[in-house]
């Protein structure tokens, strides 16, 4: 696992408060210098950001999720002038292909399957976490999109 050396702005939108009780766990087993927001909904989040002057440096979101879904909210951040460059990173329980495939037209930046534990999690937040903006501008296919562990 590498260590994240660098401060770091990241929200999580996550309906599941089971779910997202995890992730703050598995970010703090990182012992990263990152700052976690938690949103419970599409249309908060949505709110927030169009309200930042700066935005995070990640965002983490769920697909299924009660009034705003994942998808539409992901939609309406590529269709926006002010957040189309927000790296967003799919965090779902879904790793169905048509979610996959949906997800990467729609313009999300890496898509991950929830892990099924905390080692696996913190793995995958380390690798989405280090990788940089030029990789994900560049490096952004169907073989990358979906991060295996």
């Amino acid at each position: 696992m590498r260590s994240i050396k660098y401060s770091m702005n990241i929200v999580l939108v996550d309906d599941d408060k089971d779910d997202q009780m995890i992730f703050k766990k598995a970010l703090q087993d990182l012992q990263t210098d990152a700052a976690l927001q938690v949103f419970s909904d599409g249309c908060e989040v949505l709110g927030h950001l169009e309200a930042c002057e700066k935005l995070p440096d990640i965002l983490f979101l769920d697909l299924n999720m009660p009034k705003v879904g994942g998808l539409d909210v992901l939609k309406k951040i590529r269709n926006s002038t002010h957040l189309k460059s927000l790296t967003v990173a799919i965090y779902s329980t879904s790793a169905a292909e048509k979610d996959v495939e949906d997800t990467f037209l729609a313009g999300a930046n890496v898509y991950i399957a929830k892990p099924t534990s905390m080692d696996k999690l913190r793995e995958a937040l380390s690798r989405v976490l280090s990788m940089n903006a030029q990789f994900l501008d560049s490096g952004l296919n169907k073989d990358t999109f979906l991060l295996s562990l």
